[in-house]
């Protein structure tokens, strides 16, 4: 049996937040293309580094491949929805369609409520913890 989830990916980060902090925030981006598979990671790692210098509050990305459908995915977790803002406004996010001939592309944002496993935050890149 195949267990079917939604294409948007809800994950929860908080617990007891001081009223003051900034909520995490989950970008989600979903695309289709034509490209081959071995393309589409290629390019993906290419451009890593660039989203890990380029993107001030970016804690983590994770990169995604679907096979029943052969939609791709990028999972990005910022520090606020701050930072997410800036992103989606920066040149490196307004190139992900071309970058990956997209003919879907469909993004979803998410506040993180809570996380299943704390030390994660505890790991998380120090450049993202200490922006803006």
């Amino acid at each position: 049996m195949r267990l079917a989830f939604p294409h948007a990916i809800l994950v929860c980060l908080g617990g007891d937040r001081n009223k003051e902090e900034q909520a995490m925030v989950i970008h989600f981006v979903r695309f289709k293309t034509r490209l081959a598979q071995e393309e589409v990671r290629r390019i993906m790692e290419e451009r890593a580094p660039r989203f890990r210098s380029e993107v001030p509050g970016l804690m983590q990305k994770y990169y995604g491949y679907e096979p029943e459908s052969g939609a791709f995915c990028g999972c990005y977790i910022f520090d606020s929805e701050e930072s997410r803002q800036a992103f989606a406004q920066s040149e490196l996010a307004r190139t992900i369609p071309a970058a990956y001939q997209a003919e879907e592309v469909r993004v979803e944002t998410y506040e993180v409520l809570f996380p299943l496993y704390e030390e994660a935050l505890q790991q998380a890149p120090q450049q993202a913890r200490h922006t803006r």
